[in-house]
């Protein structure tokens, strides 16, 4: 196998040029093996995507400190710079064999990107051509006052007219987007189609670019819609007939859509069977029954429908990904299930999926995950019989240890199971119980995976690097394992935090966990989550990490609609609690650890960023306000770090690396290996 490397700084002094990944990084891996850096530091390879004609691979690397588009040519090994932008580039798309958009930092706004946050600019594969697509969403306000029109989105490149992308526009009504050409370099929009009444999401044809259906909301004064399909006269056909497949009682639980298969006559979709996991389905469109054929299903996972798995020419659905204790990928084509097995055996001991093609499948991009190593990339050639690494993500990781992500599952007092993951530090004997530190995911309703994917999977390479075993829960609330699991949840929260005790009691109970020195440590609905704990169970925790959590769950249902999302303030209201009504009102009082700061007894460890649009900044001021009105000290009884320029993150890699230097330090008390003098 021949590696493809890429060194911006000195290409002619290699003899082998690898791709995405430079030397001047490589040569930082030399770093003490304690050095919070190694853990936190930005991605140096990542999102590999294949242009259609095969020529290309483009893929992000840090650049000044940020992840940009850099472009490699296959066919004369020289690289080139593409982005040169001054904030994080999170994910880019060949629009045509050599053009490429690109996004910035879409969905996490900071201070300093407020302006380009959900920006799509446009670059040719030479560096030409390189402008603003799509402006933001600061920049649309500005244009549009206070309702927002004349927001895009990108749906998909056309290959029939290969100087076009098919995008999204609300012109007309904000809630309707109708149906646009996108001219790839100069922006200009000729109208496709209005909205046919009212689809709120488009779906597309991954091969063709054309829309296969959309949700449509059937009674704007309920929540009752309609899954409706396309049919098409031929190809010129860019508008086609809208016909309704099946009705939706209420669109919160609509339908996943996946895909067409193969030949283009069978839609598959996920919904709920009958006992209420989400199950692959299937209609004929040839039929007038259009009658659903159950496909898939799983008596304890939920089939994900966001990772449908794609014909290396159709572009069409062949399978589905979809996640167990560890993912699976289930081909539904006995051709690709083989095709799949032998990579699987070129690439032993991880998950390995297809993430890209070129257009006519001759080359491949490889995803390769587990939890022993760094995400790494290749390039697969069938025509040329040839497969070759393009990069790994976290190669300052190499010398890392990594523990097993052990899959584990207990008994909660009720009798419900509970899934989560266990990772021992190096060293561990069995029978000789260590720190540990419960690690609730955020959410709640979101779950824990297994294998390091992203830097937030590395942080438990961290924590056991520092001696401390992880446990992570995927307690009742979290998606994956069923409606029940996930609706068991709902006003019972009580139920979800006792899921997280019951958790330590097991670890304590199995002789993985110093009953003396344990600790919670969590973000966003973690954060809540630990101090609830260290406020309701004081004598369970030693120590508290509490980034951008909730304190005031009444307080932030009336945030949501202070900022006008209603729909978020909404789904807190059913799935929470109202707090218009005394007796839920009363639920919510006590579920709110700022009503609790009297009993805390342990240390903490806070952060939060001033520019968060999901927890507002508002919640720790008020908890730190409270911890000082009980004569509480900074830098003694508790941590505090402000980011002036953060949202809902650590998303500056610099920035992050000092926060968790900051970390490191508060846990030195507790951590083993600080304790030894190593």
């Amino acid at each position: 196998m021949r590696g493809v490397f890429l060194n911006l700084v000195s290409l002619n002094s290699m003899k082998k040029i690898v791709l995405i990944v430079s030397i001047v990084m490589a040569a930082l891996c030399v770093a003490e093996p304690m050095d919070v850096e190694r853990f936190f530091s930005n991605p140096e390879a990542s999102q590999f995507r294949i242009s259609p004609d095969g020529r290309y691979v483009a893929g992000l690397i840090p650049y000044e400190g940020y992840m940009n588009v850099v472009v490699f040519d296959l066919e004369t090994r020289t690289p080139r710079m593409l982005s040169g932008q001054k904030t994080d580039v999170t994910s880019m798309f060949w629009v045509s064999n050599d053009r490429i958009f690109y996004e910035i930092n879409q969905g996490e706004a900071t201070l300093s990107n407020r302006r380009t946050v959900g920006s799509i600019f446009g670059v040719d594969a030479d560096g030409n051509n390189h402008k603003v697509m799509v402006k933001s969403l600061m920049e649309r306000n500005q244009s549009f006052g206070e309702k927002v029109k004349g927001v895009i989105y990108v749906l998909h490149a056309f290959p029939s007219e290969p100087e076009h992308v098919l995008v999204s526009r609300n012109d007309r009504r904000s809630d309707y987007p109708d149906l646009y050409l996108m001219h790839i370099r100069s922006g200009k929009l000729k109208k496709v189609s209005n909205n046919p009444g009212y689809v709120t999401n488009y779906f597309v044809d991954e091969k063709t670019g054309k829309v296969l259906g959309g949700l449509w909301w059937e009674d704007t004064e309920s929540r009752k819609a309609a899954v409706y399909a396309v049919d098409y006269r031929d190809e010129s056909d860019l508008k086609g007939e809208w016909r309704k497949l099946m009705d939706i009682p209420d669109i919160m639980e609509a339908p996943g859509f996946v895909g067409l298969s193969e030949d283009g006559s069978v839609f598959y979709f996920s919904r709920n069977n009958e006992g209420g996991f989400k199950s692959l389905y299937s209609i004929d469109l040839r039929s007038d029954e259009l009658k659903e054929t159950l496909v898939l299903d799983d008596p304890e996972y939920d089939i994900d429908t966001d990772y449908p798995l794609l014909g290396l020419k159709s572009k069409r659905v062949v399978g589905v990904r979809y996640e167990r204790d560890k993912p699976v990928n289930h081909y539904l084509d006995a051709t690709y299930a083989k095709f799949a097995k032998m990579i699987d055996e070129a690439i032993p001991n991880a998950h390995n999926t297809v993430i890209d093609t070129d257009a006519l499948g001759n080359r491949v991009v490889i995803e390769s995950i587990s939890d022993k190593k760094s995400p790494e990339h290749f390039l697969l050639d069938l025509k040329a019989g040839t497969m070759e690494p393009l990069g790994e993500v976290f190669p300052k990781l190499k010398g890392v240890y990594f523990p097993d992500q052990m899959p584990v599952k207990y008994q909660a007092r009720d009798g419900r199971s509970i899934h989560g993951y266990l990772y021992l530090p190096e060293g561990y004997q069995p029978g000789k119980p260590v720190p540990m530190i419960v690690n609730p995911h955020g959410g709640p309703w979101a779950r824990d995976t297994w294998g390091v994917r992203w830097w937030y999977d590395i942080e438990p390479l961290f924590l056991v690097s520092r001696g401390f075993a992880v446990l992570k829960v995927n307690f009742r609330s979290s998606t994956g394992y069923g409606d029940d699991h996930y609706r068991s949840s709902f006003k019972k929260w009580d139920d979800v935090m006792n899921d997280i005790y019951d958790g330590v009691k097991w670890a304590i109970d199995k002789g993985y966990a110093d009953p003396e020195k344990v600790g919670i440590m969590g973000a966003s609905f973690g954060g809540y989550a630990t101090m609830t704990a260290v406020a309701k169970q004081p004598d369970m925790f030693s120590f508290g990490v509490n980034f951008f959590g909730v304190v005031d769950v009444p307080e932030q249902i009336k945030t949501y609609y202070d900022w006008d999302r209603d729909l978020a303030a909404d789904a807190w209201k059913e799935r929470v609690g109202d707090p218009s009504v005394p007796e839920e009102k009363s639920k919510l009082d006590e579920w709110s650890s700022i009503n609790y700061l009297d009993q805390i007894k342990v240390p903490l460890f806070l952060y939060h960023g001033l520019a968060d649009t999901l927890v507002d900044i508002g919640q720790t001021r008020k908890l730190v306000s409270g911890l000082k009105k009980l004569d509480w000290k900074e830098g003694k009884d508790y941590v505090l770090t402000y980011d002036t320029d953060e949202g809902h993150g650590a998303y500056n890699a610099s920035k992050r690396i000092e926060l968790y230097r900051q970390l490191d330090n508060f846990l030195k008390p507790w951590a083993p290996v600080w304790q030894s003098g190593q």
